[in-house]
């Protein structure tokens, strides 16, 4: 969000979404989530450098991650 953000990676507008971060990879590429920045990120191993959440943060569930999937290959819609 606009307060709290890392990578300049922020998904609270569709702007957002559609941005790459510093990666230069799409952020969040509508209807490909193994295309997006943001999915192999929270499915990398806990252990790599660049795993989110970060450590000392609580990983996502599986069923947080079918979540954040269908939601990406439903467009990503941004309220």
């Amino acid at each position: 969000g606009l307060e709290k953000q890392k990578g300049k990676l922020r998904l609270d507008t569709p702007e957002w979404v559609l941005k790459p971060g510093e990666s230069g990879r799409p952020t969040v590429v509508p209807g490909e989530p193994f295309q997006s920045e943001i999915f192999r990120r929270i499915s990398l191993p806990r252990d790599h450098d660049e795993a989110m959440p970060p450590d000392g943060k609580r990983p996502l569930t599986s069923e947080e991650l079918v979540k954040i999937m269908n939601w990406i290959y439903a467009g990503a819609p941004v309220k």
